[in-house]
């Protein structure tokens, strides 16, 4: 029997695979990140973020001994909406990093610092099965017990990376 739903959850699916971009991207951690939420509304949030470690770099470069502090702090905004009957969201994040280098140079020691925006990202993300769209007081509501929630999401996050040289 053809199941519509599952037709179009492929064909979604798939897209998103061939459509992107092909750089391998690290773990993304977001507490909550497919969560539902009402439709129509705004969200703003900060966080902070500390980094620390040492690096290792290729013998030519004659770098030895080299550790990292980062500190990042992000603004971020969310807003969801309802698109083809579907739970949608579309975040815009905007990074500000300080970012502290220190080790031997040459069998000197040496140090640098940089600090300024990083690379802002937008993320568009859907819910493709479960998780219909609701507004207000509707949301608000207690779900029913017979009611079982099954979410299926699928998301892409576009932002331009640098190379530093």
């Amino acid at each position: 029997m053809f199941n519509r739903m599952a037709w179009w959850t492929g064909l979604v699916a798939a897209a998103v695979f061939l459509l992107h971009d092909g750089v391998a991207h690290a773990q993304e951690l977001e507490p909550r990140r497919w969560s539902h939420l009402p439709t129509d509304m705004n969200f703003a949030r900060a966080r902070f973020g500390y980094t620390w470690g040492d690096i290792a770099f290729d013998p030519l470069l004659e770098l030895e001994d080299v550790t990292l502090d980062l500190q990042t702090v992000a603004a971020k905004v969310l807003r969801t909406l309802s698109l083809l009957n579907h739970s949608a969201r579309v975040d815009l994040s905007v990074p500000y990093q300080d970012a502290r280098w220190k080790g031997l140079l040459e069998g000197e020691p040496a140090s640098t610092a940089r600090q300024g925006f990083a690379d802002p990202s937008i993320r568009f993300s859907m819910t493709l099965a479960g998780g219909p769209p609701l507004k207000g007081m509707e949301f608000a509501r207690p779900p029913t017990l017979e009611a079982e929630e099954f979410v299926g999401c699928v998301g892409q996050r576009q932002g331009h990376r640098q190379r530093i040289e």
